[in-house]
């Protein structure tokens, strides 16, 4: 990994870490952990994290100055937190598969008989917001229908679909394969965050 490569991961995991009040509170530190392997924030694969911060913690110092990553916290106190970063990842081997993960947006083809089992109560930019992904488009006539296709760590294949029509205020959840649409949708909803009475079961 190169140095550019190592400086924006590690800037990415100490990003806003001055909101954090104690920097050896270890349900913090297992918090970002968790974060890093789920994916939801970190989108790079858990892999590169652990080895960028591998790679800072051999070289005794941080890839930039601790005062462009910190108004609180010195570099020996970012270091431990990184250490103790580290030691949480380690110690979580072999790291799951993460919550969900974005599939290409050319999987589209394989929703054309897809069920619709649920409509997500939410505006598109909340939508995205939970996820931290932003929605693909595809034709529609002459027009562009935004989707997300999603494989969850359950192995599930969803799709999110949006509507043409850019006031719309919810968006409709599609499961490809066979299969409880009503277990889909609790396995959606453990891995992506959303609450349950935003995501409502529709009748099949």
């Amino acid at each position: 990994m190169d140095a550019s490569m190592t400086r924006g991961l590690v800037n990415q995991v100490l990003y806003g870490i001055d909101r954090v009040r104690d920097l050896g509170d270890e349900t913090m530190v297992a918090r970002c952990a968790d974060s890093i392997i789920d994916q939801r924030h970190f989108r790079r694969p858990v892999g590169e994290y652990a080895e960028a911060i591998g790679s800072t913690l051999r070289a005794g110092r941080l890839p930039v100055p601790a005062s462009e990553l910190s108004r609180r916290y010195d570099e020996e106190e970012l270091l431990g937190f990184l250490a103790r970063l580290a030691q949480r990842l380690d110690a979580l081997r072999p790291w799951p598969r993460p919550a969900f993960r974005r599939l290409d947006v050319a999987e589209w083809d394989g929703f054309v008989d897809a069920t619709l089992i649920a409509r997500i109560e939410r505006p598109m930019h909340q939508i995205t917001g939970v996820l931290n992904r932003s929605f693909d488009s595809v034709p529609l006539g002459d027009r562009k229908l935004p989707v997300l296709i999603l494989e969850l760590r359950t192995g599930d294949v969803v799709a999110l679909m949006g509507s043409v029509e850019p006031a719309t205020t919810h968006a409709v959840l599609l499961q490809r394969d066979p299969g409880d649409p009503a277990e889909t949708i609790g396995r959606f909803v453990e891995c992506t965050g959303f609450a349950p009475g935003d995501v409502i079961p529709v009748a099949q």
